[in-house]
C-alpha cells in the first residue's frame, strides 16, 4: 500500500507534454501580444487622424472667413451717393505670393511687400473694410485684426443724405497668412500678421506643415475664349486655377484688355498716371507701361490690377501628425499638387483643399 501510494504521487507530465504546454501559451501570448499592438497602433493612427482633420479645419475655417471678407466695403444707411462708400487705401482685395513675403512682418502696407522666386509655403494679404460686425470688437467697440487687436481709425468727412456734412471713422484690417515657426513653436504653423498698431505675427494653428495657394481666373467677357476682359459688363466665369507667379507673369494664359477705371473706394492719396488709350493689354500690368503710383508709395508696374481677374481662390494645406504615428514604414501621402511624397519620419501628412468665391471682387 505505501509502495503503491508513493508511485501515485510521484507521477508527472511527461517532457513532450510541458513542451506542448509551453508551445501553447506561447502562442496565446504572442496572439495577446499582437493584439494589444495591432489595437494600440490603430488607437494611434485614429488619434491623429482626428487631430489633423481638428487642425486643417480650423485652419481652412480661418482662411475661408477671411476671403469672404477680402473686399468689404459696404454702402452706408444715410449717405449721399457721392460718400456712399467709405474710401478705402488699400488698392489690394488680397495680393499672394507662392512663397512667404521676404517682408510679411516688416512692410508697412500691401502695396510695399516683397514675393520672392521659389515654390511654397504660400502667403497671402487680406484687406477689407473692419466693422463691429466682420471682427471681434474690443470691449470699447473697436474692430479688431486676425489676433483680435484693436486697429487704428482714420477720420473721414462724409454728406448724409441730407447733404449734412459730417465726419465718420474708418477701420481697415489687412490679415497676411503664412507658414512659420517660433523660438517657442518649433512645429510649422499657421501665422498671421495683422495691422494694428505694434504688433507681432502670432500663430494660430499649429502642425500646419505647407500652405499652397493658387487663384482661379475668370474671362468674362467670353469665357471660353480669351477676348475682351472688361469687368463692368459681363458674368463671372473661372477658366482654370493660377499660382500667383503665372498671373502676374504669364501674358499668355491672360490676354485681351482690360477697361480701367479709378476705384471709388480709393483716397485721394492713391492717383494713377492714365494711358493715352481707354484699355490696356495685361502685360502691362507687369512691365508698368503708362502706369506710376504717383504718391511715392510705389512706381512701375501696377500689379494690383491683375488681381482683378482673380474670381475664386484655393486654398491647400498640409497638415501633419504632433507626433510619430506608425512605426513600420513611412506613411507616404499625397501633397498639395497632387504628388505621391515618401517622408523621412514616421508622422502622418494629408492634404486638405477648400476653395473660397471672393463676394466683393
Amino acid at each position: 500500500m505505501t509502495k503503491g501510494r508513493l508511485s501515485g504521487r510521484q507521477a508527472g507530465f511527461s517532457l513532450v507534454e510541458l513542451l506542448v504546454s509551453l508551445a501553447i501559451g506561447l502562442v496565446i501570448s504572442i496572439a495577446v501580444i499582437t493584439a494589444y499592438l495591432s489595437a494600440a497602433g490603430a488607437a494611434r493612427v485614429a488619434e491623429a487622424t482626428g487631430r489633423m482633420n481638428e487642425d486643417a479645419q480650423a485652419a481652412l475655417t480661418i482662411m475661408t472667413q477671411q476671403l469672404r471678407m477680402a473686399g468689404v466695403n459696404p454702402a452706408q444707411p444715410n449717405r449721399n451717393t457721392t460718400t456712399l462708400h467709405n474710401l478705402l487705401s488699400n488698392p489690394y482685395i488680397i495680393r499672394g505670393c507662392d512663397t512667404t513675403f521676404s517682408n510679411v512682418t516688416s512692410a508697412t502696407t500691401t502695396a510695399a511687400l516683397t514675393c520672392p522666386n521659389g515654390a511654397s509655403p504660400s502667403s497671402i494679404s487680406i484687406g477689407y473694410e473692419a466693422d463691429r460686425y466682420n471682427t471681434v470688437p474690443t470691449n470699447a467697440g473697436v474692430p479688431t485684426d486676425c489676433l483680435g487687436n484693436g486697429l487704428t481709425g482714420v477720420s473721414q468727412t462724409v454728406t448724409t443724405s441730407l447733404n449734412v456734412v459730417t465726419t465718420t471713422t474708418v477701420y481697415e484690417a489687412e490679415n497676411r497668412f503664412f507658414i512659420g515657426t517660433s523660438t517657442y513653436i518649433t512645429s510649422p504653423s499657421l501665422y498671421c500678421k495683422g495691422n494694428a498698431a505694434s504688433t507681432n505675427p502670432q500663430p494660430l494653428v499649429e502642425n500646419i506643415e505647407n500652405m499652397r495657394i493658387t487663384y482661379g481666373v475668370s474671362n468674362p467677357g467670353q469665357p471660353r475664349s480669351f477676348g475682351d476682359n472688361s469687368p463692368g459688363v459681363a458674368a463671372k466665369f473661372v477658366l482654370g486655377y493660377m499660382t500667383a507667379a503665372e498671373l502676374i507673369g504669364s501674358t499668355a494664359a491672360l490676354n485681351g484688355s482690360l477697361t480701367f477705371s479709378q476705384p471709388s473706394m480709393w483716397t485721394p492719396t492713391w492717383t494713377v498716371a492714365f494711358p493715352t488709350t481707354s484699355t490696356f493689354s495685361l502685360s502691362d500690368l507687369v512691365s508698368g507701361t503708362g502706369f506710376a503710383f504717383q504718391n511715392g508709395v510705389s512706381t512701375g508696374a501696377m500689379i494690383w490690377k491683375a488681381w482683378d481677374a482673380v474670381q475664386a481662390v484655393r486654398v491647400c494645406v498640409l497638415v501633419r501628425s504632433e507626433n510619430a504615428a506608425v512605426f513600420d514604414s513611412p506613411a507616404q501621402y499625397l501633397d498639395c499638387s497632387g504628388n505621391l511624397v515618401t517622408p523621412t519620419d514616421r508622422r502622418m501628412r494629408r492634404a486638405y483643399t477648400t476653395t473660397v468665391l471672393l463676394r466683393n471682387q
